[in-house]
């Protein structure tokens, strides 16, 4: 029905759209349900359709020596990168937490110098690194005055956390490229994390009866779990294999534009002429910063 090229760019719009929505449709879900019960009952669910289907399909069990790899990332992958994104943005405005998640690419080139022994720092680099940073401070400066707000400063905390976490990822992977089992080991990757994230929220207290979660509210997790988790991670692999890297990196700046508009329809989020240049320019930092190192822009 389609061709392979026709299916990668079906899949690059399925990434760039669909990654940018998941931004407000968790606000959405947040506001009902603790951030910690989301991202167990998602992963958790999402984990198990990719660990049964791929492992089905022939993907072979982890072995011992796999799974303190396994471990590793799925606690940068899903407990941090994903956990802390989800739950900075009960604090902060969905938009924002997709620009400041777009800023992954500032924090590659210090972890490729730092871990891999690789100075990819040059002009434009260091260009795209001020642009970016520069971008930031315009953003955060209409809103000075909610620093005061202990809430707001931690969703923004914990944002950038989830940032820095996804791009020491991002850089650990370098050293090994994933094998066949892509798929089944980010599954049992997002189990870890369920089994995390599950037991926390009953700790914590904060753990909704699965009978007295609204039927919106399904409709939306359903959502982040078919489409946020399997479909989209299925379409960005397929991705990988059949467009060019410069071509399938434009994701990270379509993905803020996406949630930024999307929160302002559905969440009547304020978009300020600050917060659109702000915004322009943190992702023209993201695009030097991508051109300038191949090696860390080829790799999200």
């Amino acid at each position: 029905m389609f061709s392979p090229r026709q299916k990668s760019y079906l899949a690059l719009f399925i990434i760039c759209f669909v990654w940018g929505t998941t931004w407000v449709i968790s606000k959405i879900v947040v506001g009902e349900i603790s951030a910690v019960q989301l991202c167990g009952v998602r992963q958790l669910i999402a984990g198990l359709f990719m660990v049964v289907y791929f492992t089905a399909r022939g993907a072979r069990l982890p072995g011992k020596k796999d799974w303190p790899r396994l471990l590793m990332m799925s606690l940068l992958m899903f407990v941090m990168a994903n956990g802390m994104s989800t739950w900075g943005i009960t604090y902060i405005e969905s938009g924002l937490g997709a620009i400041i998640g777009s800023t992954t690419a500032l924090w590659i080139p210090v972890f490729v110098l730092w871990i891999l022994k690789k100075n990819v720092f040059n002009p434009k680099v260091i260009l795209g690194l001020l642009a970016g940073i520069a971008g930031v401070v315009i953003i955060f400066s209409e809103k000075l005055g909610r620093f005061s707000n202990k809430h707001f400063v931690w969703g923004i905390l914990l944002s950038l956390t989830a940032t820095v976490a996804w791009s020491l990822a991002t850089v650990l992977s370098m050293k090994k490229k994933e094998s066949s089992r892509l798929y089944a080991e980010t599954g049992w990757q997002m189990l870890l994390s369920a089994l995390f994230f599950i037991p926390l929220s009953l700790i914590l207290n904060q753990w909704t009866p699965l009978a007295m979660i609204s039927a919106k509210t399904w409709m939306y997790m359903s959502y982040l779990v078919f489409a946020g988790s399997i479909l989209t991670f299925i379409s960005y692999v397929y991705a990988i294999k059949h467009l060019p890297p410069a071509r399938l990196s434009i994701y990270p700046y379509i993905n803020p534009i996406v949630a930024v508009l999307f929160g302002l329809v559905m969440l009547k989020e304020p978009v300020s002429i600050t917060l659109a240049i702000g915004a322009a320019i943190t992702l023209t930092g993201v695009y030097l910063v991508n051109q300038g190192s191949k090696p860390a822009g080829n790799i999200e």
